[in-house]
């Protein structure tokens, strides 16, 4: 595996990584990885988002890890298609990470091209981050809708209209990962942060880092739920 850039997040330097030399055979079924310790000094990253990096790849069925042994490709990669992309799970779980992957298949691309197209007008999704800031964060109901309207306000900025159509359509869908049963406060404290990181490359006008700090937060988003 090669030294990716430091460009981009922590954790999708390492993801991409391994998919990318599993994918060309440089990992092998059964082959261990290198170390925590290891990876994270050959990616630059510390050793936490190394772990967040390999539980979402053991979540996808690329890794298994053994305790105490390390972690190795993913020997069951061939019955990949009798089961869910991301893994087992209860039924929630399960269509908590669909709804999650489907998100970062979309909203990634989204924040680049708002970034790209409307640097200068994030008047709107601040006045929307001052309001949710401002909110108890027992008022479930009130800041899922401040986190809705959000990112609809970055599909806005894209100044493709079919784009905000998309994500207003798929609201509903996206509205499960908002159920009042996944939400905790260090959730919400998790999303705000991530909303000003993604505001802020926003506004710089920089689409690489605003598509690479919405994927960072719909990722740390769906790791701090617990099922």
């Amino acid at each position: 595996m090669s030294r990716s850039s430091l460009g981009v997040t922590g954790t999708s330097i390492l993801m991409n990584a391994v998919m990318n030399a599993i994918s060309s055979g440089e990992l092998k079924e059964g082959e261990k990885l290198e170390s925590e310790r290891g990876l994270a000094a050959r990616y630059g990253i510390n050793r936490t988002t190394v772990r967040e990096a390999l539980k979402e790849l053991e979540v996808r069925g690329f890794v298994r890890r053994v305790h105490g042994s390390g972690t190795f490709v993913s020997s069951d990669r061939d019955n990949e298609h009798k089961r869910s992309l991301l893994g087992s799970g209860s039924e929630s779980e399960r269509q908590f990470r669909e709804v999650m992957d489907l998100r970062q298949a979309l909203e990634p691309a989204i924040a680049f091209r708002a970034a790209k197209r409307s640097s200068a007008r994030t008047e709107a999704l601040e006045e929307i981050l001052h309001e949710a800031e401002d909110r108890d964060p027992s008022e479930v109901a009130e800041l899922a809708l401040l986190d809705m309207r959000f990112h609809v306000e970055i599909a806005r900025l894209t100044l493709n209209p079919l784009l905000v159509e998309l994500l207003e359509e798929t609201h509903e869908i996206f509205g499960f990962t908002r159920r009042s049963e996944f939400q905790s406060e260090s959730r919400m404290r998790t999303s705000l942060a991530g909303h000003h990181a993604i505001v802020e490359a926003i506004r710089q006008g920089n689409g690489p880092a605003a598509r690479d700090a919405m994927h960072e937060h719909l990722f740390d988003v769906s790791q701090s739920i617990v099922f």
